[in-house]
């Protein structure tokens, strides 16, 4: 003789239905699907960019993000106080450039005026995304070793100096 099923009670159906809806919302909140693989979270901002200034070139070091793949290093003849982050309006900036894509942990940029501070900032990136600015960091490149004398108001000569090219560390503006 075949037994024959009884209907689910009321409370029952609440319960599995109850069930059943907090593995769904759990597994939307984890990524979903049950699948073992996880999003890459974007890298956090480098923190130890460093510089120095030559004859018309910069060259810039930083430490390795974790997590990151690529680094885009961005340069001004202006600071990088208004811009979001990452810095997408850096072509207003006076001189604004970027060099992307870099996958090592150093760059040099060359044909810079000697004379003029550069502001650089530095972003790590990766398959999910790019991470906030650096702290900003100047320098000014020069010829080094370059001796040159000044004339002074009355005409005289003044002292001889030599060019030594100069690199600042800035805190970025809020």
């Amino acid at each position: 003789m075949q037994k024959i099923p009884r209907p689910l009670s009321a409370l029952t159906l609440i319960l599995l239905v109850s069930i059943l809806t907090m593995l769904a919302l759990t597994a939307c909140k984890s990524g979903g699907g049950g699948s073992s693989s996880s999003k890459t979270a974007t890298p956090p901002p480098p923190t130890a960019l460093q510089i120095n200034a030559g004859n018309a070139q910069i060259t810039a070091r930083w430490q390795p993000v974790k997590g990151a793949t690529q680094y885009h290093l961005y340069y001004a003849k202006q600071p990088f106080t208004s811009l979001r982050n990452p810095p997408s309006g850096y072509r207003t900036l006076r001189g604004g450039a970027m060099v992307p894509n870099i996958t090592s942990t150093s760059h040099t940029l060359s044909g810079l005026n000697n004379g003029d501070t550069y502001y650089l900032v530095l972003t790590a990136k990766n398959s999910s995304g790019e991470s906030k600015i650096s702290p900003q960091v100047s320098a000014t490149p020069g010829q080094v070793g370059m001796v040159f004398q000044d004339t002074l108001k009355n005409g005289a000569k003044g002292p001889e100096m030599v060019v030594l090219p100069m690199a600042t560390t800035t805190t970025p503006a809020a």
